[in-house]
């Protein structure tokens, strides 16, 4: 494009772009692990409606629990509660590992400690799932 084009032209963002994809979000997508390639997670996203009500009723629970305690056990329990939501509600499957997907083994990792580094993938993967790029529409500029 030549400075003089650029110079006629101005870039907008596409707003219809930032809607969500709510099916998506709903019935799940999949997502690659950004550090091994040919990993893939099939997620739902935060927003599914009975995840929803799940989070809030446990939140509920850990508060009554816990109330403005800070500590280990605390933040040990809400690990695993949290992994078991997302494993229970968010977690649909996975491919290009060594080991196959049941329902058995993501709760089990999703609530292993040890397993922190895939529950994280699991939230980022969640977080993006149902998120559309964002596009740009060229205009002509105004004088």
């Amino acid at each position: 494009m030549t400075k003089e084009k650029a110079a006629a032209t101005q870039s907008l963002a596409k707003l219809s772009s930032l809607k969500a994809n709510v099916s998506r979000e709903f019935d799940g997508d999949w997502v690659e692990h950004p550090d091994l390639p040919g990993f893939f997670v099939c997620v739902r996203s935060f927003n599914y409606p009975p995840y929803k009500v799940a989070r809030d009723l446990w939140q509920r629970q850990m508060q009554k629990k816990y109330r403005d305690e800070i500590s280990e056990a605390r933040d040990a329990e809400a690990d695993v509660g949290a992994g078991r939501l997302y494993a229970k509600y968010l977690l649909l499957s996975w491919k290009g590992s060594d080991e196959e997907y049941t329902a058995e083994r993501a709760m089990e990792y999703l609530t292993d400690t040890d397993w922190r580094p895939f529950r994280e993938f699991v939230e980022v993967a969640a977080m993006k799932v149902g998120q559309k790029k964002a596009e740009f529409v060229e205009v002509a500029a105004k004088n």
